[in-house]
């Protein structure tokens, strides 16, 4: 009896043991991930401003990555009438940085291309004469449409910072239609419309890079 009461108790000691360390191991693996998320990474919203370089327009990964446009603006032709013939297939419609790579491989693209060139010289260096991860570009036609969706919290910021807004203006796109035409969005009292516009009319650029 004796040797079996010892046994028994031999046992629950053992288990008791294992379930505490368990527990243990649990909550040191939460913690260090509520670490790397809650103060390795920062994260943002809508409408902030993100190191003195733009303001946040889209946001993933709970804040942490997403988009941002300059601060600054100009009014610049897609590109000079002697290019109108020119096809560049920056079709993207989703990835101006896909279509600002695109456009950097053509001759003389500073010169014939310059709402892209004044986006992409916001860049120190581009390696390769390609624009790199996280760099400037002239958006695409949705990143457009968000941003631009987006205007009332990041209008906001750019006033209190003393800088132009989006609103009443049409901004070119990075995205082309053919060899004449690329999109451009319009705002006009709260009313958005897609537009076709001929390559060299003066619109409205912002430059815009991920994060």
């Amino acid at each position: 009896m004796k040797k079996y009461m010892f046994l028994l108790c031999a046992i629950m000691m053992a288990f008791s043991s294992c379930h505490k360390d368990n527990t243990n191991n649990s909550n040191n693996e939460n913690n260090d991930d509520n670490n790397q998320s809650g103060n390795d990474v920062p994260t943002y919203s809508i409408g902030e401003c993100y190191k003195n370089q733009g303001i946040v327009f889209q946001t993933n990964s709970g804040g942490a990555h997403g988009l941002i446009v300059s601060l600054d603006e100009a009014r610049l032709a897609w590109c000079v009438e002697s290019q109108l013939s020119t096809n560049t297939y920056a079709t993207n419609a989703s990835d101006g940085w896909n279509n600002a790579n695109a456009i950097v491989t053509k001759p003389n693209w500073k010169e014939n291309f310059p709402a892209v060139a004044w986006t992409v010289n916001k860049n120190s260096n581009y390696t390769n004469g390609q624009i790199q991860s996280k760099q400037w570009y002239l958006p695409a036609k949705n990143e457009l449409r968000n941003l631009i969706l987006n205007q009332e919290k990041v209008n906001q910021t750019l006033t209190s910072l003393g800088y132009p807004t989006l609103k009443n203006k049409t901004y070119w796109s990075s995205t082309e239609i053919s060899a004449k035409y690329a999109f451009s969005e319009q705002e006009n009292h709260g009313e958005m419309a897609l537009c076709d516009s001929l390559k060299t009319y003066q619109h409205y650029v912002r430059a815009i890079k991920s994060f």
